[in-house]
């Protein structure tokens, strides 16, 4: 009997230190910062005056790191009708935050909380940005600002600095009025639950 007494209070005494060992664990993984991911466009579907990008985060460094919720964007470039004296400066975009999830493109599907990715080195997260390429007419009855960028700020959620993003190819970023982003999602498509990659090449450039 007293050995069985031992042993139980030697499990108990050890509880504490396996459950501070477990919380440590989970606690070295640090946030995602700027200075270790890379983030790049990897495409864009446009049509019918608007456009819809597909964005990848990869982890650049040797460590894990997590991700959870929105980044935040800015753009530097020049609104439009674009003058070719003028220098190319921040830019006025509002930035909205929306879920998707509605089975055409990327985004967090209703009722699913919005995911804390782990990063692994060299590991990928995505988020997508819609917008409208075109102008329209304001609810105030003035058109909407347009811009053409060639250079986005990305940051990461909790982050103090940013991270440079250029557009693919020779392209740039044009909006017109906000963008809608969408959460950070683990994978190359953006979306959770996760879609195919593949369910998205047919229709972007």
């Amino acid at each position: 009997m007293s050995k069985v007494i031992v042993l139980g209070a030697m499990l108990i005494a050890a509880f504490p230190l396996l459950t501070l060992r477990a919380f440590a664990t989970t606690r070295a993984l640090a946030p995602c910062s700027a200075a270790s991911v890379r983030i790049t466009q990897y495409g864009t579907n446009v049509g019918m005056s608007h456009a819809d990008d597909l964005f990848w985060i990869r982890n650049e460094s040797s460590r894990e790191c997590t991700l959870r919720g929105y980044v935040r964007v800015s753009y530097v470039g020049r609104y439009e009708p674009v003058s070719s004296n003028e220098a190319p400066k921040l830019l006025s975009v509002q930035q909205s935050h929306t879920l998707g999830g509605d089975g055409i493109y990327g985004g967090v599907k209703a009722g699913v909380a919005i995911p804390t990715v782990t990063l692994k080195s060299k590991g990928l997260a995505s988020f997508w940005i819609f917008g409208t390429d075109g102008s329209y007419r304001l609810a105030n009855g003035h058109q909407s600002r347009c811009i053409s960028s060639y250079e986005m700020l990305v940051r990461l959620p909790g982050a103090t600095t940013s991270t440079d993003v250029s557009p693919i190819g020779a392209g740039v970023f044009a909006w017109c009025g906000a963008v809608d982003v969408e959460p950070i999602t683990s994978g190359d498509s953006g979306t959770d639950p996760a879609r195919p990659l593949s369910y998205f090449r047919g229709i972007m450039v």
